[in-house]
């Protein structure tokens, strides 16, 4: 017994000494007690040229003060000639009373052309002294070796003054790198000793393992595992802590902006005066920048004063900055008051002199994004949820096939995520618009708006409708850009979410179907990898039509249950409704027609055994728990005199497909990927055989030859033999078809129709029980083709940056084309159009109107006047819509209408007297108690759903 007590004390010893360790990382630390690294202090590597002759007896002079306490070298570039293959480079140390330190000498003949060439010091200094080097040559023929040196703010923080043969040079600065051994700062250590620690701890059992008296078993002990996956968790946030690139700059040589003029010399841009051209001749890419502090970075060669670098938010100039002559880099700093979706910076060229561009740089004062801390906290909860499983697992007996059929499920949704689990975020066609409803839900949310009825910083912060579109799951990644997580990070979590949310409702679903395990994967794995799915998000960036995929198994499953199955689960065909109807309208359309044939074929049911209580319930609830996006929605409908007709871009018929392309095998992100594929078109073929060919004993036979026969039938409308052109002439049937607009949006419930009849008849057929296992296999292998090229690039880094591309595209801004639709003319106010919307105020007129001074923020607009005589107005840059209200000073409501292009006309008070409007928007009060209405029908639901037991104390029956 003694023994075995000392067996598991050694057993714990190694992960008490992690512990130990790191605890004793995080204590020493403030002390400086514990390990050194080195920092290097270097110019940057902009507008460098060589230019400083040490031939002969010159020398080049350097002060600098100190940053840590050791120096241990300082380094340099040259060039040297073909000739300098003898003679000495010396480099002299002196403080500050320019008593010489140390002298150190390197032989010209082992300097290498455009290396960094260091000479070793290994001094102790004392820091935030000023020190000063020489550097000479001896014995070197001229020109035989020049150093490169550029603009005085390339230079490192603590760099001094810069001389050539005693003669100072205020616009220049040696291309110089000092390196300091010191004590490591708590946040770049931190990796390294999570690194240190879990090193030792892996390494020291396997030692103790070689015992032979002090061998234990690992696999058997529950606590080895726990501290296992400890260490996996402590080394994948070390690997994050390493990997962040949020303080990196993004640096875009002149070659890769657009270019208005000019000619390119290697990565560089350069005009002259010769050209004839004057204004802007180079631009940035767009990017998506938070408020805060940034600056700009320009590498240049100029001999005029009057080339501008100009920066835009959004398009509008807000400041002009002017390039000295004098120097060869400049940084021009400037922050941001609020979140710009299209930040650009361009040059403008005077049309004299030369201007050469060579790069620019856009650095954060203190980071892009948070994405770091973001994965970490992630990182921790689904360690948490990892726990909590494994815990609850081996309290009941173990059961493996469980954990695989969880791990299974995981690996669909990640599968289906695989073009997202990249660095960057591959664009699509309609994606801008739905970053742009994300990021203004945010806006909304900031400005105090719940729910989010108007995108505040829209149009130029005109303001643009929110409500006439469903966004419940939207709020998930504008929480997540509230709190710092970019763009890019924020979309890719919520399609990484709606994947594994897919494959477990789908799998669940058609489990409760009447499934088997084997069904329920397949068809679970089949529809989640689907052609169309990839299509509508990585091709289309079709957001709203991707997440209604995810519901339409509830739906199919809740009308199961409701017509022949377990009536109690009637719940199903209310949350599959509710999903739709909170992401694609078109979608609840579909719904609704699937939901009415079923009915009629199982009309008798629904009386005869009174089933049709369970379809009301699921109606009523579906109402309760949509009532607040329906009210808005419909109160804009009829009331928001909007324009509802800017997207009828085709007819239903012109966007048919042919048959022969519906078993394509696409392999590649092609927007014109529209196929069911081949591994659907096989459940087809076992589902008509099995319904045909096959003796049915069961009900639900009968119910899942339905979906395949609704499948078969809206495969018919999607194809050109559909007479679609002739149905389109009845009035019911053009308002359906013309909704749809595209014949291909059937491709998503066709393809969980055939997913869903395929696999459960496969594995109910006797005659291919034989054949189950190598066809469950096939169809898995095809199915994992259409995620495999889903990547326009490869490589993570560009050859010539030191940043993944991912981090560059994580800040991609999100500009109006003419190739993209940011903010549609539908959900506008009738008549207002781009050209008209302005960012300034209109007074009717200035003679009879004073302006004395207006501010804005969120959705509130302040302004002061004066106004000699009446009906004269004041037309605010805020597009009118129900709900805006304006008052005075004395808080007494002020009149104000739609004026030009529908921006918010106020009418003023001409008594010749100083008045302050306020004009703002107030979400209508039944807006928010219907949002509540719905938040307080889920809450109830849950609760009723998941402690039964308190509605059966009282007698009632749960839902």
């Amino acid at each position: 017994m003694t023994l075995q007590k000392y067996r598991n004390l050694f057993f714990f010893y190694p992960y008490i000494i992690l512990g130990i360790l790191f605890l004793l990382c995080i204590l020493v630390w403030p002390l400086r007690l514990l390990g050194h690294t080195s920092y290097e202090r270097a110019a940057l590597d902009r507008g460098i040229t060589g230019s400083i002759d040490l031939s002969g007896s010159a020398m080049a002079a350097g002060e600098f003060t100190s940053f840590k306490e050791h120096l241990e070298s300082i380094s340099f570039q040259f060039i040297k000639s073909s000739q300098a293959q003898e003679g000495t480079a010396v480099l002299e140390l002196y403080n500050s009373a320019q008593t010489p330190v140390t002298t150190v000498s390197l032989d010209i003949a082992d300097i290498m052309n455009y290396r960094w060439i260091s000479f070793p010091l290994d001094l102790p200094l004392e820091p935030g002294q000023t020190y000063t080097w020489r550097i000479r040559t001896a014995n070197c023929p001229e020109n035989g070796l020049i150093m490169y040196a550029g603009s005085s703010t390339i230079g490192p923080e603590e760099a001094g003054t810069f001389s050539y043969n005693n003669t100072p040079l205020p616009a220049q600065a040696p291309y110089v790198t000092y390196t300091y051994r010191g004590r490591p700062d708590f946040l770049h250590a931190l990796p390294y000793y999570i690194l240190f620690s879990c090193a030792v701890c892996y390494c020291f059992p396997c030692a103790t393992n070689s015992n032979r008296y002090m061998r234990i078993d690992m696999t058997k002990q529950v606590a080895g595992k726990w501290i296992s996956y400890l260490l996996f968790l402590l080394l994948s946030v070390a690997f994050l802590l390493l990997s962040d690139e949020s303080r990196t700059p993004i640096t875009i040589n002149g070659k890769n902006m657009k270019k208005q003029a000019g000619d390119v010399d290697n990565d560089a841009v350069i005009i002259t005066g010769d050209s004839g051209f004057s204004g802007t001749m180079l631009t940035s890419p767009g990017y998506l920048l938070d408020k805060g502090g940034y600056r700009i970075g320009v590498s240049y060669q100029t001999d005029s004063s009057q080339e501008a670098l100009v920066i835009y938010d959004n398009g509008t100039p807000v400041s002009v900055h002017y390039l000295n002559p004098s120097l060869t880099y400049e940084e021009f700093s400037f922050t941001l008051e609020h979140t710009s979706l299209d930040f650009q910076f361009a040059f403008v060229y005077s049309g004299s002199g030369s201007l050469r561009i060579q790069s620019a740089a856009l650095i954060p004062e203190e980071q892009f994004y948070h994405d770091t801390v973001f994965l970490i906290v992630v990182l921790f909860i689904v360690f948490t949820a990892f726990c909590v499983w494994r815990y609850q697992f081996h309290r009941k007996a173990p059961n493996p096939r469980e954990g695989y059929l969880v791990l299974f499920l995981i690996g669909i949704g990640l599968l289906a995520s695989l073009p997202y689990l990249n660095t960057g975020l591959k664009w699509a066609i309609d994606l801008c618009y739905h970053l742009i409803r994300i990021e203004g839900i945010k806006d909304g949310l900031l400005a105090g708006q719940f729910p989010v009825v108007i995108y505040p910083e829209a149009l130029h912060g005109n303001g643009y409708l929110n409500c006439m579109y469903p966004n419940l799951f939207l709020y998930f990644p504008a929480l997540l850009r509230m709190v710092g997580v970019s763009m890019a990070d924020s979309f890719k979590c919520l399609i990484i979410v709606c994947n594994l949310a897919t494959a477990a409702l789908t799998y669940h679903c058609v489990r409760t179907m009447g499934g088997s395990r084997s069904a329920s994967l397949l068809a679970s794995l089949l529809y989640c990898c689907c052609p169309y799915r990839f299509t509508n998000i990585y091709a289309r960036g079709a957001v709203g039509e991707f997440l209604a995929m995810t519901f339409f198994p509830l739906l199919f499953a809740g009308l199961y249950h409701i017509l022949i199955g377990n009536r109690k689960k009637w719940p199903y065909l209310a949350l599959g409704m509710t999903g739709l109807l909170q992401t694609h309208i078109l979608s609840v359309t579909l719904a609704g027609i699937f939901c009415t044939v079923f009915c009629i074929l199982y009309c008798k049911a629904l009386f005869m055994e009174k089933r049709i209580l369970e379809l009301a319930k699921a109606a009523l609830l579906s109402l309760l728990l949509n009532i607040g996006f329906l009210v808005p929605f419909l109160d804009f409908y009829k009331n928001g005199n909007l324009w509802m007709d800017a997207l009828g871009m085709a007819t239903y018929q012109e966007c048919s497909l042919n048959l022969s392309g519906l078993l394509g095998l696409q392999t590649t992100g092609d927007y014109h990927v529209l196929t069911l594929g081949i591994p659907l078109a096989v459940c087809a073929v076992i589902s008509l055989g099995y319904l045909l060919l096959e003796q049915k004993k069961k009900e639900e036979d009968c119910f899942i030859g339905y979906l395949f026969l609704l499948g078969v039938f809206l495969t018919f409308m999607m194809s050109g033999h559909f007479p679609g052109w002739h149905m389109m002439k009845l009035q019911s049937l053009h308002l359906l078809l013309s909704n749809i607009q595209f014949a291909w949006r059937l491709l998503g419930p066709v393809s969980l129709l055939f997913a869903i009849s395929g696999s459960i008849c496969c594995f109910r057929s006797r005659f291919l029980k034989n054949w189950q296992r190598p066809l469950f296999v096939a169809l898995i292998l095809l199915s994992f083709l259409p995620v495999s090229r889903f990547q326009d690039e490869d490589f993570a880094y560009y050859s010539d940056r030191d940043y993944t591309v991912g981090h560059e595209s994580k800040i991609i801004g999100i500009p109006k084309g003419d190739n993209t639709v940011v903010y549609p003319y539908e959900w506008r106010p009738k008549n207002t159009t781009d050209g008209g919307i302005s960012t300034d105020i209109t007074l009717s007129d200035e003679s009879q109107v004073t302006l004395t001074g207006n501010e804005r923020h969120g959705l509130t607009t302040s302004f002061q006047y004066t106004c000699k005589t009446e009906g004269q107005y004041i037309e605010i840059p805020v597009i009118y819509y129900n709900g805006y209200e304006a008052t005075d000073e004395n808080n007494q409501p002020v009149t104000i209408k739609a004026g030009y292009n529908n921006r918010i006309r106020v009418l003023l008070n001409g008594d010749g007297y100083a008045h302050t409007i306020t004009v703002q928007y107030r979400v209508p009060l039944f807006y928010t108690l219907t949002a509540w209405i719905s938040i307080l029908t889920a809450v109830i639901f849950v609760i009723y759903r998941r402690y039964p037991y308190l509605t059966k104390k009282k007698g009632i029956q749960s839902c």
